[in-house]
C-alpha cells in the first residue's frame, strides 16, 4: 500500500459516525478534512480533501484538534480502494486512510501516528459519506 503526504489548510473534524458493522460491533469512522487552493482559469479554485479516522485514532485525532485549528498541517494517508457487489450491482469504493498528521505551519510539533486497525489491515474500506457542504464559499472555517 502507497503512503502519500498532502499539505492544506485545516478545515473542519466531522461528528463520529457508525459507517459500517461486523456482526454486533460498529465500525465509527470521522473525517479530517483539510482545504487547499488551486489557481486555475484567472480564479481560485478551493479543494477540500477528507481523510478517514477510524478506532481508537478518533479520540486521538480529537484530543490533538485544537492544536490543528487555525493551522496548515501535513497529511500521511494511504490511497485504498474496494470492490462491492450488491443488490443495485457493483461499486468501487475509494477512501484516503489518515496515517499521520502534523502542523506544518508552527515549531515542531508531535506527530501522531495511527494504527490500522484489523479490518483496515485485510484490504476492507468501509464507504464514508461525504460531507455535506459547508456555507462559507472558500473562507477559512471559524470555529
Amino acid at each position: 500500500m502507497n503512503k502519500f503526504t498532502i499539505r492544506g489548510r485545516f478545515f473542519e473534524l466531522t461528528p463520529e459516525q457508525n459507517v459500517g458493522r461486523n456482526g454486533n460491533e460498529f465500525w465509527k469512522c470521522q473525517l479530517i478534512i483539510t482545504q487547499d487552493y488551486m489557481s486555475k482559469s484567472g480564479g481560485t479554485v478551493t479543494n477540500y480533501h477528507a481523510f478517514d479516522v477510524t478506532g481508537d485514532e478518533i479520540n486521538t485525532i480529537m484530543s490533538m484538534r485544537p492544536q490543528l485549528e487555525g493551522h496548515e498541517v501535513e497529511v500521511d494517508f494511504y490511497l485504498t480502494g474496494r470492490r462491492w457487489e450488491g443488490r443495485n450491482g457493483v461499486q468501487y469504493f475509494t477512501s484516503m486512510k489518515l496515517a499521520a498528521v502534523r502542523v506544518a505551519d508552527a515549531q515542531p510539533q508531535p506527530q501522531v501516528q495511527v494504527q490500522q486497525p484489523p479490518y483496515r489491515q485485510q484490504g476492507y474500506t468501509a464507504p464514508y459519506q461525504q460531507p455535506s457542504q459547508p456555507n462559507n464559499q472558500g473562507q477559512d472555517y471559524d470555529w
